[in-house]
């Protein structure tokens, strides 16, 4: 049985790890003096609150793991709404996200084009499939939202540390701007070029999935598992613009 553990995270943890480039904002010393003010939490996240171990023919396990986030809504003074840390993925980590009460934005970027992103809303009960090895962050600009998420260990790579897997490779140079409740792909740093966006939601279409997310780890047989992995490395559905 997995065992749940809630951690918080607060403004300062994000200005912090801002200083060391795996978060991008807008307006670091206008947030830092927020934070002096009122260090507001942004968001508490469950970690493992389902957790599965799937054997594989000639492979090493896999492990599954799922997590309930539940994010405080609204804007930040800079204009940037509450948000997740953000991080990339190792290679071969399935990842998806299901809201499960209010509504977020989730802005996701590869690797071979971290300028190139996908920046989509996604309501109660909708879905959202990280690309293998991409960068995703969550936004919850409107309300209260609560996120969950199942993720696998990718066949061989070992279970997260969730204190460490925030401080790999810097973030994409981007964060998002809230004005008149339309997002808008601000750079975070110099670029090259603007980002390109495309609003079209990444869906689950052609993933064997339940309509409710939390149930998968639950119900699902290790051959249902199995198949999953199987059609996300081989094809992921990802729709894009």
């Amino acid at each position: 049985m997995a065992v749940t553990v809630a951690r918080s995270v607060l403004l300062s943890e994000l200005l912090s790890r801002a200083a060391g480039r795996t978060v991008h904002l807008v307006d670091r010393e206008r947030l830092a003096a927020e934070c002096r003010r009122s260090d507001q939490p942004l968001y508490t996240a469950y970690r493992d609150v389902h957790r599965r171990q799937v054997t594989n023919v000639a492979n090493p396990p896999t492990t599954w793991r799922g997590d309930r986030v539940h994010y405080a809504g609204g804007l930040l003074p800079t204009g940037e709404p509450v948000r997740s840390v953000g991080h990339w993925n190792p290679p071969g980590q399935i990842e998806v996200f299901q809201v499960l009460a209010g509504r977020v934005v989730i802005l996701v970027a590869r690797p071979d084009e971290p300028d190139h992103l996908s920046i989509a809303e996604y309501r109660e009960g909708e879905m959202c499939v990280v690309p293998l090895n991409a960068f995703h962050l969550t936004y919850s600009p409107w309300q209260d939202s609560v996120v969950y998420n199942i993720y696998s260990s990718g066949g061989g790579w070992p279970p997260p540390d969730h204190t460490r897997k925030y401080d790999g490779e810097a973030a994409p140079p981007h964060t998002l701007i809230f004005t008149a409740g339309q997002a808008r792909a601000e750079q975070a740093t110099v670029t090259p070029e603007p980002a390109q966006v495309d609003r079209v939601p990444l869906t689950a279409d052609g993933l064997d999935l339940p309509a409710r997310l939390p149930s998968l780890l639950v119900d699902a047989s290790d051959e249902q598992l199995r198949e999953l992995a199987a059609t996300f490395n081989t094809a992921p559905a990802v729709d894009r613009a």
